[in-house]
C-alpha cells in the first residue's frame, strides 16, 4: 500500500512538472509572437511615406483648389486693397418702392428675401429700419456681389447704398441688365463654390492620413 501510494506521488509531480513545462513552452512562443508582430508594425510604419501620399493626392488639385480661401478672395477682387476691405461683415442700406408696401408687409418682405437668399446659398440678417427702408447685413463679404445681384432682380428695390455708393434698382426705373461689374463678380463666387468643397474632402482625407500616422 505504501509502495502504491509513493508510486502514485511520483507520478503525479511528473505529470504537474510537464504541465508546468507546456505552459512555460506555449507562453514564450506568445511572448514570442507579440514581439515579431510589434516589430513588423514598426517596419511598416517606417516604410509608409506619408508626405509622398499627401502629395499625390494633391496633384489631381487645380491651383485654385490648393488655394486658402483668404487668398482665393484676393484672387477674384484682384488686390489686397479690395480683397481686404469686402472679406469682413457687409451693411447694405435698401429703399423699397411705395407700391411694395402696399402688396405685402415689410416684415414679410423681409422674410421672405431673406429666405430666397438662403436657399442661394447666403446667409443675411435684415432689419427693418425706416417705413421704407430696410438693412441686410451679411458676415462673408465675399457673398456680397450675389447679394447686389439680388437687390438689383428685385422689382420693389428703389436703390440701395453699399459701401459709401449708391445703385439705383428696377423700382426707380433702372435698366434691367445686370452690371458687368456684379455679374462677373457673382458668376465667379458661384463657380467657386464646389472648388471648395473639394478642398475641404482634400482636407479630410490628408487628416485621415496624420490620424493613421499617429495611431502607428
Amino acid at each position: 500500500m505504501i509502495i502504491f501510494t509513493a508510486t502514485a506521488t511520483v507520478t503525479m509531480r511528473q505529470r504537474m512538472t510537464r504541465a508546468r513545462l507546456l505552459m512555460f513552452k506555449y507562453l514564450w512562443v506568445a511572448v514570442a509572437l507579440i514581439v515579431a508582430y510589434v516589430a513588423m508594425a514598426a517596419v511598416d510604419a517606417r516604410t509608409i511615406d506619408y508626405e509622398a501620399l499627401e502629395k499625390a493626392w494633391e496633384q489631381g488639385d487645380s491651383k485654385h483648389e490648393l488655394q486658402s480661401e483668404y487668398e482665393q478672395q484676393l484672387d477674384e477682387y484682384g488686390s489686397a486693397g479690395e480683397g481686404a476691405k469686402t472679406m469682413g461683415p457687409q451693411m447694405v442700406f435698401v429703399t423699397l418702392t411705395p407700391d411694395a408696401l402696399k402688396a405685402e408687409p415689410l416684415p414679410e418682405l423681409a422674410s421672405r428675401w431673406k429666405d430666397m437668399l438662403f436657399n442661394g446659398g447666403v446667409e443675411v440678417s435684415i432689419y427693418e429700419i425706416e417705413d421704407k427702408k430696410l438693412l441686410v447685413g451679411l458676415q462673408r463679404g465675399l457673398q456680397m456681389p450675389t447679394v447686389r445681384r439680388f437687390l438689383h432682380e428685385q422689382p420693389e428695390v428703389i436703390g440701395y447704398e453699399w459701401d459709401g455708393q449708391s445703385y439705383a434698382g428696377l423700382g426707380a426705373g433702372g435698366s434691367p441688365q445686370l452690371p458687368d461689374s456684379i455679374k462677373q463678380r457673382s458668376d465667379d463666387s458661384t463657380d467657386k463654390r464646389h472648388p471648395r468643397r473639394n478642398k475641404r474632402t482634400k482636407k479630410k482625407k490628408k487628416q485621415s492620413t496624420a490620424d493613421a500616422r499617429d495611431e502607428l
